[in-house]
């Protein structure tokens, strides 16, 4: 098989947490690789703080197993389905009937140049390219993870080129729903426009310093959301030069 570490490079990934009493709350995210290709995780668990964290690691825990060896993309979030209602099974209180993790699974194929993603009630993510972010909504978006019966059936699902000038980034509503203290949300859309075909560390660098700065001017004391991202560049092998022609047999 390809190794798809050689044909995508993950870069950027970072999580920032609100509040200062743990070390982990409810967003998350994860890589791992394939013989169907990367697969990429990013989510939000409802709630923060050492419950949230818990179900994060449940979630990590569920993906780190069967995104390895998983067929499809829909096996791998079925996989995480489960486990965000076991989860919520263990919880003895009121609030563990109510469990829920929204997310965005997707897979980059093993030649770096298509990628497929499933959307369960998460922000979407954007492609960034030199002369354009496009957002990666599919016709649908799921319910979140841990709520599938009440919607067990819909358009999901995205497919689109992964082109070598694109950078792929996935966040949570820690950015997309960060306010300054005239309640305007940061808009990362028109944001990074003016940062497109970067490397994806700097896009990261770009979001985490903005939204600081965004949210520093609130008025009302209250913490900034959690904030996960993770955007991945495609890095394409060149092509494999054409065999040199035979030499012409002698003539004589």
């Amino acid at each position: 098989m390809t190794d798809v570490t050689d044909a995508v490079r993950a870069a950027g990934a970072e999580w920032f947490p609100a509040t200062a009493e743990t070390s982990m709350g409810g967003d998350l995210h994860s890589v791992r690789s394939s013989p169907y290709g990367l697969r990429l995780l990013i989510g939000d668990v409802r709630g923060q703080g050492a419950a949230a964290g818990a179900g994060a690691r449940a979630v990590l825990d569920a993906f780190g197993t069967v995104a390895a060896e998983a067929p499809t993309l829909e096996t791998v979030v079925d996989a995480l389905e489960a486990a965000v209602r076991r989860h919520a099974s263990t919880r003895t209180d009121e609030e563990g009937a109510e469990d829920f993790v929204t997310a965005v699974v997707a897979e980059i194929g093993p030649d770096g140049r298509a990628l497929r993603l499933v959307n369960r009630g998460h922000p979407a993510p954007l492609l960034l390219r030199p002369d354009a972010v496009h957002v990666l909504a599919p016709a649908e978006s799921g319910p979140p993870l841990g709520l599938r019966d009440l919607s067990p059936a819909g358009a999901w699902s995205l497919a689109v080129p992964f082109p070598p000038d694109a950078t792929l980034l996935l966040l949570t509503d820690g950015t997309t729903e960060a306010r300054d203290a005239d309640g305007a949300f940061y808009d990362p859309v028109s944001r990074l426009r003016g940062h497109v075909g970067g490397d994806p560390q700097a896009v990261v660098r770009t979001l985490r310093r903005e939204v600081r700065a965004h949210v520093a001017r609130r008025l009302d004391g209250r913490p900034a959301d959690d904030m996960a991202l993770l955007a991945l560049r495609a890095t394409h092998p060149d092509p494999a030069p054409a065999p040199a022609p035979a030499p012409a047999p002698a003539s004589g």
